[in-house]
């Protein structure tokens, strides 16, 4: 028996190991994921035998394995046939495994897609609300024009459905419906129309996104809806929340009067303003954006700065986001940011599109509090051109930022030239100017010419030009057919300022060579300025031949005013930043063809009754009993008839006799019997007790009382 016994638990334990195994192989499956995606010929030969085997685990196997390679790039739609065999399979699993490759590839084979049509509508009746749900994506998927009539009433099922998962799917179906067929659009708004009635947060999110695809324009359709959706955002479902966001933006812009800064805020948009400052805090940055944008477009200037920490709590989320962030902030009112540079600077890891937004808004948010730190910062990363705005908006740093750029300069730093020449004074010209030589990049070299002409006037051995003026031309002269295009251009136009300030005879002589070599150059911008400073000026000279004289001659005042004072000081104006919150425009510079466009606000707005629902209806409490008497039972008839609407006046305001006359007829023998008994004995009516808060009432209210009892006892 004991052998028995022991052989019996030895077969148990080996057929349990078994199970295990079995059983452990199984869920290790799963973790070596790698095996899913092996593209070798061994991995998918079998794949289509697995998916006509009657066992669900190697079905399930097959679809794990046709999905990775999906998901990797791979074309496996050579495989739909087989699939959609196991598109009623029982289990659930695997079901929803066909249900993603058919949606997948359900596009590229409408033809055999179009034979589980049959399949999908009965699973639409399904008990579980995955598998309706899934059936609706899949049918919905299938894009053949002829099936739209069937997606429509796929969706008109399910967008009643009693799960507010399968009507947030039926939401995002209508979309896909409305792309296969255009004109079915009234019949889906009727379907959206109701919709928006759901009281479950998770689909309403996707009835915004359908409102959006089918009938954008339709405002008018969430008149009754709008202060239900402002109070519901908050327990919407996060992308849900961006898209409803830009529905009530687009809404109080178009429908509710614009707030002004000096009066009172419409009750509908401090609505909205209130419901979505809580979203500040959302862990979302599309929610955050989308909330900053309704505070910004939508409240007044006073809004504007509740906008600034939720932009700074996700800015550096991650590089990505952090480029995006910076350019709506440029987009908005970067004044508000002033004094949170230190988030701006520059650090080493920043992608160069991200340098450059930085160096943009550290100029936006420059003033006189902060332009210490910044300057030090555009230093430090030698951006010359930004360094030269900053003396141009705070004149006080202007010498720093001098020293600074001839700094740069003394390093080898060409590009600081172009910039000093709308900074430097007259003073510091010729320190550059005695640097010309180890200048060598064209557009420096062009730059140090123009201030050497443009500063020239002065005292010393030449009449009227500064001491090392003409030594300057003098090498540019020698030089002049080595020099670039951009350098020859300015050496004639300094040499003919410098001729217009002297009468020297060598700076004439120099002035006739550089604008004769310059007649025959090979760039056809330099003979032209030569030809057209030529005859600027031919007014100069004393014997001018007659051919010269042609046309109009210009005095000497005049061609000085034209060279000196055509383009002085002239400072390159930052470039203005007209984009909107939210929009790539503001990222790119460059408008996109689907960009939405933010509608102008109306004025005065639409009325407020239209917003006017069911549950805005005021429901007014009617006052509570302070004190009960013991009274007839006509005085509790009295105050259970207590109207519930506070504006009704109360009867016995109108007419006291008429009213106790009217209880008393209605009262009857009975009224009569106890008012009799009630004034021999002086007991309450209707056999009540008197209870022992109203022996100790006051004097006063028994005497109150006691007057009521004797008029309304007294014969009429």
């Amino acid at each position: 028996m004991s052998g028995e016994y022991l052989s019996s638990v030895t077969e148990n334990v080996s057929r349990l190991g078994m199970r295990l195994q079995e059983s452990f192989s199984e869920h290790t499956r799963d973790l070596t994921r790698n095996n899913y995606y092996d593209v070798s010929d061994d991995k998918t030969k079998h794949i289509r035998k697995q998916l006509d085997s009657s066992s669900d685990r190697d079905k399930l196997a097959a679809m794990k394995v046709l999905i990775a390679l999906t998901s990797k790039g791979r074309n496996m739609s050579d495989y739909f046939a087989p699939v959609v065999k196991n598109v009623a399979s029982n289990n659930l699993e695997l079901r929803k495994l066909v249900y993603i490759f058919l949606l997948r590839y359900a596009e590229q084979e409408p033809d055999l897609a179009l034979l589980s049509i049959n399949t999908f509508q009965k699973d639409l009746a399904d008990p579980n609300p995955l598998i309706r749900a899934m059936a609706l994506r899949v049918l919905s998927g299938i894009k053949v024009p002829m099936i739209a009539n069937i997606v429509l009433l796929a969706i008109k099922k399910c967008a009643a459905d009693i799960s507010p998962y399968v009507r947030k799917v039926a939401a995002l179906a209508i979309p896909k419906c409305f792309q296969m067929d255009a004109g079915l659009q009234e019949s889906l708004m009727e379907v959206i129309t109701p919709m928006w009635k759901d009281r479950s947060p998770l689909s309403i999110g996707s009835v915004a996104v359908a409102f959006e695809a089918v009938c954008p324009t339709r405002l008018d359709l969430l008149h009754k809806h709008y202060r239900r959706l402002c109070k519901t955002l908050v327990d919407v479902d996060e992308w849900g929340q961006g898209d409803l966001l830009n529905l009530l933006l687009r809404y109080a812009r178009t429908m509710l009067p614009r707030p002004k800064e000096d009066e009172e805020i419409d009750k509908d948009v401090h609505l909205l303003l209130t419901s979505t400052e809580p979203l500040f805090y959302s862990r979302n940055p599309a929610v955050v954006i989308a909330a900053v944008r309704v505070v910004y477009y939508v409240g007044p200037p006073s809004f504007h700065p509740k906008i600034v920490d939720p932009l700074l709590r996700i800015l550096h989320m991650s590089p990505e986001l952090e480029r995006i962030v910076l350019s709506y902030i440029l987009a908005s009112t970067p004044s508000l940011f002033s004094s949170h540079f230190t988030h701006f600077l520059i650090s080493y890891g920043d992608i160069p599109d991200t340098k450059a937004t930085k160096l943009r808004l550290l100029l936006a948010i420059l003033n006189f509090d902060n332009h210490a730190g910044i300057l030090r910062e555009l230093v430090e990363q030698e951006a010359v051109h930004e360094i030269g705005r900053c003396a141009v908006r705070v004149p006080e740093c202007a010498e720093q930022c001098v020293n600074a750029l001839l700094g740069m300069v003394d390093h080898g730093n060409d590009q600081a030239v172009v910039v000093l020449k709308n900074l430097v004074p007259a003073a510091t010209v010729e320190r550059l100017a005695g640097r010309l030589d180890t200048i060598h990049d064209p557009s420096a070299r062009a730059t140090v010419v123009w201030l050497t002409g443009q500063y020239a006037e002065g005292s010393s051995a030449v009449d009227g030009l500064a001491s090392y003026v003409p030594d300057v031309l003098r090498r540019m002269a020698k030089s002049f057919k080595e020099e670039k295009g951009i350098v020859k251009l300015q050496v004639l136009t300094m040499a003919a300022k410098l001729t217009v300030l002297s009468t020297d005879q060598r700076i004439d002589q120099l002035t006739k060579y550089v604008l004769q070599m310059a007649r025959y150059d090979v760039d056809w911008d330099v003979r032209d300025r030569a030809r057209m400073l030529v005859g600027l000026l031919a007014g100069l000279d004393p014997t001018p031949d007659s051919d010269e004289r042609e046309g109009v001659v210009l005095r000497r005042e005049q061609v000085k005013m034209v060279l000196f004072q055509g383009k002085k000081n002239v400072v390159e104006p930052d470039e203005p930043v007209n984009a909107t919150i939210g929009t790539w425009s503001a990222i790119t510079g460059k408008r996109s063809i689907d960009e939405p466009i933010l509608p102008d606000w109306l004025e005065n707005g639409v009325e407020s009754v239209l917003r006017d629902s069911e549950d805005d209806v005021a429901r007014v409490v009617s006052p509570p009993v302070t004190a009960i008497s013991s009274s007839s039972a006509s005085q509790q008839r009295v105050v259970a008839s207590v109207p519930q609407k506070v504006e009704q006046a109360a009867p016995w305001k109108k007419n006291l006799d008429q009213f106790y006359q009217e209880e008393e007829d209605d009262s009857g023998e009975d009224e009569d019997s106890g008012a009799s008994q009630s004034e021999s004995d002086g007991e309450p009516q209707d056999g009540s007790e008197e209870s022992s808060d109203e022996e100790d009432a006051d004097d006063s209210e028994e005497d109150e009382t006691d007057g009521r009892e004797d008029i309304a006892h007294q014969p009429s």
